[in-house]
């Protein structure tokens, strides 16, 4: 049976390219080839291709996105791994941003695909997930960063990275490269004495959920 490799997230915002035909989860199989047409002011149509590029129709340049900007399309040449995860240059993220969902891949801005740090850091939630296991993690780890992330985009006080979640992913992955000198401790604070006084994973800041539920 001939591979089908394009699959189109349910939302309608993003196309991505799979080697194989596995189920994506929140993706739709579109096939081995596909076309995404846009109408109205930006009119236009991109191919995509079975050999996992997305090329415009009309000049045959690579492209990452439908005409109209509506859709990000991650093509075969825009992924690339890291410690074996997938990573995915995503064009409308801000540098140096980052998102990490377990069984999917890491999730960064274009402009910060080579950044070591940062792809360190976002491995260290893999990481995480694999100790605690997905729902554990989607739960005690991945919801209160999210809450801690958007508070601290409210709060010009408020600093995401020294929340315990990043901080636990940091020294998770210090451990598995093995305490690198490179290290950006700046960017990427590690937790004092390695859990001598450790933080309860069940207990946040006050407020940190505020931007989610209220």
């Amino acid at each position: 049976m001939e591979a089908t490799d394009w699959y189109q997230s349910k939302d309608l915002k993003n196309v991505k390219w799979v080697d194989g035909s596995s189920e994506q989860a929140g993706y739709t199989n579109i096939g081995t080839t596909a076309s995404i047409v846009s109408s109205g002011a930006n009119a236009g149509t991109v191919n995509l291709n079975a050999d996992g590029t997305a090329t415009s129709a009309n000049t045959g340049e690579s492209a990452t996105s439908s005409v109209s900007g509506q859709t990000q399309i991650i093509a075969k040449n825009e992924n690339n791994n890291f410690e074996g995860v997938p990573v995915y240059k995503m064009e409308g993220m801000a540098k140096g941003a980052g998102l990490t969902l377990p069984g999917i891949g890491i999730f960064v801005s274009s402009k910060s695909a080579k950044d070591v740090n940062l792809l360190r850091h976002e491995f260290g939630h893999v990481l995480q997930s694999n100790r605690t296991g997905k729902t554990s993690f989607y739960l005690f780890n991945a919801i209160p960063s999210l809450a801690s992330a958007t508070w601290s985009n409210i709060s010009s006080t408020y600093d995401h990275h020294t929340f315990y979640t990043e901080k636990d992913a940091n020294d998770e992955s210090y451990q598995y490269f093995g305490a690198p000198r490179n290290w950006d401790r700046r960017r990427f604070p590690l937790k004092p004495s390695y859990d001598q006084n450790p933080v309860n994973p069940y207990i946040v800041p006050p407020n940190v959920y505020a931007p989610l539920f209220y």
